[in-house]
């Protein structure tokens, strides 16, 4: 176990970091939201979204140089 910090340095440490984490969820959601109104796409998990993408151009590229493999 690690030596309990005196009261008021626990406190102030534990407002700092719970500064942090609101500013950078903050930080985040914002730059979340600017990312969907450029894409003009309603909100969903984006990681989601982009992987799903991700594999439709994958399987469309392919489909495509397959057709031109058996065209010739």
């Amino acid at each position: 176990m690690y030596r309990r910090a005196p009261e008021r340095e626990q406190s102030a440490r534990r407002r700092r970091s719970f500064w942090r984490v609101t500013w950078r969820s903050e930080r985040l959601r914002i730059a979340a939201e600017g990312r969907l109104k450029e894409e003009g796409r309603e909100r969903r998990s984006t990681r989601i979204a982009r992987s799903r993408e991700e594999r439709r151009r994958t399987e469309r590229a392919a489909l495509r140089f397959v057709g031109k493999e058996s065209a010739s």
